[in-house]
C-alpha cells in the first residue's frame, strides 16, 4: 500500500491556522520553518510535515517528527516508513509506504527555455518532448520521472538525471528497475510517482489545510 497526500495552499486565509500548526513540530524542525524567508515556502514546508504526521498515523507507526534524521545526501529517513514529499508554488504531495522504496515530484507547468535543459536527456527522451513545439507537458513529464527516481535513489540531483532512462511506464538506473505512475490531481500540475516495485494499492488524499 502507498499513500499518497496533497494539499493546494489557497489565497491568504483570514482563519489561518499556521501557528497552531506550525506549534506541532519539534523544535528542531518548527525552527528550521521559521527561518524560510517567503511565506509560501514555510507553508509548503510545514504542510509537507504535516502530511507525513497523517502518514505515520495511517500507517499505524507510533512516534512523531522528532525521529527524523537526514543522511549526507540531504535525503529526510524516519525509521520504518518509506516517504517523500514534494512541492511546487502551491501544491504540496507526499508519498509514503512500509514496505515500498518511493520517489515523487510535483512540478507546475510553465513556459521556460527548453535547450538549457537538453543535456540531462538521452536522445529518444528529448525527441518525445519535442514531438510538438513548446510542449512543456512532456517536458515536465520527462523531468518529473527523473527526479522522483532520483528522490527514490537518495541523491537528488547528484544522481545524474541523464543516467535516468524514462521508457514506457519505467525509469532505468545502473540496472535496477523503477516503476512509473502518471498522478493526474490537478490539470496545472505533473506529478510522477517512482515505486521500487509495483504496489498494489494506491490511496490518493485531499488534506486541506487553512493556511
Amino acid at each position: 500500500m502507498v499513500y499518497i497526500y496533497y494539499s493546494i495552499i489557497k489565497k491568504e486565509n483570514e482563519h489561518s491556522l499556521y501557528s497552531s500548526y506550525l506549534n506541532l513540530m519539534p523544535l528542531e524542525i518548527k525552527n528550521k520553518i521559521s527561518r524560510f524567508n517567503l511565506p509560501l515556502d514555510a507553508k509548503t514546508s510545514l504542510i509537507g510535515k504535516l502530511m507525513l504526521m497523517r502518514g505515520l498515523n495511517d500507517l499505524g507507526i507510533k512516534g512523531d517528527l522528532s525521529d527524523l534524521r537526514y543522511d549526507e545526501f540531504g535525503k529526510p529517513s524516519i525509521k520504518d516508513i518509506n516517504f517523500s514529499i514534494s512541492h511546487s508554488d502551491s501544491f504540496v504531495i507526499c508519498a509514503v509506504s512500509k514496505t515500498i522504496n518511493l520517489g515523487i515530484d510535483v512540478e507546475k507547468i510553465m513556459e521556460l527555455n527548453l535547450n538549457r535543459f537538453r543535456s540531462i536527456f538521452q536522445d529518444s527522451e528529448w525527441a518525445k518532448i519535442n514531438l510538438i513545439e513548446n510542449d512543456f507537458t512532456s517536458f515536465y513529464f520527462y523531468w518529473c520521472a527523473k527526479e522522483s527516481i532520483a528522490k527514490a535513489i537518495g541523491k537528488g540531483l547528484g544522481t545524474g538525471l541523464r543516467e535516468i532512462k524514462i521508457e514506457e511506464g519505467i525509469g532505468i538506473y545502473k540496472g535496477h528497475k523503477w516503476h512509473l505512475k502518471e498522478l493526474k490531481i490537478d490539470p496545472e500540475y505533473v506529478i510522477q510517482l517512482s515505486t521500487d516495485r509495483l504496489p498494489k494499492n494506491i490511496n490518493i488524499i485531499n488534506c486541506p489545510f487553512m493556511m
